[in-house]
């Protein structure tokens, strides 16, 4: 049987209906211990399928919009994120996948977050440089590079996040912007408007 790129053989067949009955069964198994517990790691789990899912939806038009966007968005956590508790009271008060929860040593804050759209809006930037690179028809220098930024930037905001014990892991955007607009930012004219 083809089952996502992949052809399944094993003694005993086994149909389709059968594979999308278990799947089904698992999404809703896990979706019922997400309800019931609340867990971290469901709330993960579920946080990453919808970042992986805006990034495969969202799609800018040239490094020039993303430039844009990431000194935008700069701005808007500079002043939202550092300078008002708007962010984290809305991240504290929503009880869904809007972020992700990592576990912390500290009794009087249980978890720090990091919101989704530090990943997604910085994914979408790292996917254009992909599909820049493809149309290109290149070595992926664009993407690594891009790619390299972006790690660099959670790495940071993960250790900053830890090192000065904050609640709230919302620099990833602030680093990675810095980074996208000096790397692309002055070439994003001869980086072509349509990728």
């Amino acid at each position: 049987m083809f089952f996502f790129g992949y052809t399944l053989t094993c003694n005993r067949s086994v149909s389709t209906k059968q594979v999308s009955s278990c799947c089904c069964y698992s999404w809703y198994l896990f979706l019922a211990w997400y309800a019931a517990q609340k867990h971290w790691l469901a709330n993960n789990i579920l946080g990453l399928a919808f970042c992986i899912q805006g990034i495969e939806m969202l799609s800018l038009g040239s490094f020039k919009t993303g430039a844009i966007l990431l000194a935008g968005l700069f701005v808007y956590d500079i002043f939202w994120v550092f300078f008002t508790p708007v962010m984290v009271s809305v991240a504290k008060s929503f009880d869904a996948p809007i972020k992700l929860l990592f576990p912390s040593r500290i009794a009087a804050r249980p978890f720090s977050m990091l919101g989704l759209g530090d990943i997604v809006i910085p994914g979408i930037f790292v996917a254009l440089a992909l599909r820049f690179d493809v149309s290109r028809g290149r070595e992926s220098h664009y993407f690594k590079s891009a790619f390299l930024g972006y790690t660099v930037g959670l790495v940071l905001t993960i250790v900053v996040m830890n090192w000065f014990q904050a609640a709230q892991g919302q620099h990833v955007c602030s680093y990675y912007s810095l980074y996208g607009i000096c790397k692309y930012g002055p070439g994003s004219t001869k980086l072509g408007s349509s990728p």
